[in-house]
């Protein structure tokens, strides 16, 4: 995974953690949730090529 994914989720976890104003609050939940949402989607496109290399080496093999 990108690390710069992971790490902007922890800085917005951070700063959520200490934000006392509810609409910085609330902007900060909807940038996580497509932090979150950009992770998972890079997430699963690795394991997409993961798996075709893995059924493409065991097709090679035969």
């Amino acid at each position: 995974m990108p690390a710069d994914t992971d790490v902007r989720i922890r800085q917005l976890c951070a700063r959520l953690c200490v934000s006392k104003d509810e609409n910085e609050m609330r902007t900060l939940v909807s940038n996580l949730r497509l932090a979150i949402s950009e992770y998972l989607s890079r997430a699963r496109s690795s394991l997409q090529t993961k798996a075709f290399a893995i059924r493409e080496m065991d097709i090679d093999r035969g």
